[in-house]
Formats: C-alpha cells, sequence, structure tokens
C-alpha cells in the first residue's frame, strides 16, 4: 500500500494571530527604519504618496488597517521593482 500524500490544504504552521495596531505601527516603523526611508506625516491616508527618486514617503499615522495598507504600498513605491519613472507612465 502506498503511503498518502499530504492534504495540500492543510497549512504547514499554524495561522498567525490578527495583528494589533500597535503591531502594525511597530511593522510600518521597523520598514522606514531598516530601509531608509524618509517619512513625513500627513493627517489623512488619502493625501499619502511616494517620491521614488529621494526614497520619500508621505503616510498617515497608523490609526487603522486603511492607514497600515496605505503606509505599506508607499513603501513599496521605494522598494518594489519598476517605480522609477523611466517604468512609470506620467500624465
Amino acid at each position: 500500500m502506498m503511503p498518502q500524500s499530504p492534504n495540500p490544504k492543510t497549512p504547514k504552521h499554524p495561522p498567525c494571530p490578527p495583528m494589533t495596531l500597535g503591531n502594525m505601527r511597530e511593522h510600518v516603523i521597523a520598514l522606514i527604519k531598516r530601509h531608509d526611508i524618509y517619512a513625513n506625516w500627513v493627517g489623512r491616508p488619502d493625501r499619502a504618496q511616494a517620491v521614488h527618486e529621494f526614497e520619500e514617503i508621505w503616510i498617515a499615522p497608523i490609526y487603522s488597517e486603511i492607514s497600515y495598507a496605505t503606509a505599506l504600498h508607499e513603501i513599496g513605491h521605494i522598494l518594489g521593482r519598476y517605480q522609477t519613472r523611466t517604468y512609470l507612465k506620467i500624465a
């Protein structure tokens, strides 16, 4: 009899507990420090932006999952591939 293959849908490790707002804030700050990104603070997530050439972001304080996701998005513009003006279409 052949051994059964493991169920591919079974996780290899237990799921992570949900992140608290404090964990989200610490994560964003750690990324900014680790990658030497210059951060400016704005009042609302819809005012966030990034300038890849200067490794500078404008993000709202982390008070919700939305501001956390927005901060990660802007950090991604600094760290991600194909983020220079050569690759981005400027309207």
